[in-house]
């Protein structure tokens, strides 16, 4: 009997401490949060006059929406190769000895909780006892693609500027069918999609820090695939496409 109540009685204990931890686990707070990353911001674009060779970047307006900001850290990622960054591991840090030429400078912040986030800016630095030389501006070899495939891919990344100060790139159809979308005209390298029968020919502007700007154009055919022999008589097979108009 002894025993009977015994057991009875550690059987309620472990039903209470069961019920008291499944509470405790209801009431968690927090449970199932998740961290925002932060924001960086790696300030406006400058542009400075040599002899002036040197700028402060500044980040300090970078932000996390639930939780400190403990890293920041800053390179280059494009530019002339003339360049100290005094501190990179600052969020205001001077750069100096710059040259002429088209810099950005990338800023990698990380937060308490491990996440991170970049931005970028640029900075121009001109040189006024040069004369600015205008860019030149390659759009490519010509390209031919055959129906079903209705895509092409421009790349202007063969342009160039002996002052290494281009800014913008633009892409234009200025003659074809009228058939076509430039997925993103601004970029260096974009595709056209979209593409018909025909002969397109898209222009490529290129334009740097001082205004002056450069044209290149490229050609592409869009024509119908080869249709497959009939065999046998393979060329009579095409001979009779042809008669019949379908090729």
């Amino acid at each position: 009997m002894k025993l009977s109540i015994t057991s009875s009685a550690m059987l309620m204990v472990v039903i209470i401490i069961g019920i008291a931890s499944c509470k405790k686990e209801d009431s968690c707070e927090g449970c199932g949060a998740t961290n925002k990353a932060p924001i960086a911001k790696a300030g406006v674009n400058q542009s400075i006059a040599l002899p002036t060779d040197s700028v402060l970047l500044d980040g300090s307006t970078s932000t996390d929406p639930d939780g400190t900001i403990i890293e920041w850290y800053w390179s280059k990622i494009a530019g002339p190769p003339s360049f100290i960054i005094n501190n990179p591991a600052i969020a205001r840090p001077i750069v100096r000895n710059l040259q002429a030429g088209i810099y950005h400078f990338e800023l990698l912040v990380k937060d308490d909780d491990g996440l991170s986030a970049k931005d970028t800016v640029q900075v121009t630095v001109t040189d006024p006892s040069q004369p600015n030389r205008p860019p030149v501006a390659y759009a490519g070899a010509d390209q031919t693609v055959l129906l079903p495939i209705a895509t092409v891919n421009l790349n202007g990344s063969g342009s160039s500027d002996p002052d290494n100060n281009i800014i913008s790139y633009n892409w234009t159809k200025i003659a074809g069918p009228s058939s076509f979308n430039i997925s993103n005209p601004l970029a260096v390298q974009t595709q056209v999609v979209n593409l018909t029968i025909g002969t397109y020919e898209f222009e490529l502007k290129v334009t740097d820090a001082g205004g002056l700007f450069n044209k290149d154009t490229i050609v592409v055919t869009v024509a119908q695939s080869l249709p497959p022999p009939l065999w046998p008589g393979g060329l009579y097979s095409i001979i009779l496409f042809r008669l019949l108009g379908l090729y």
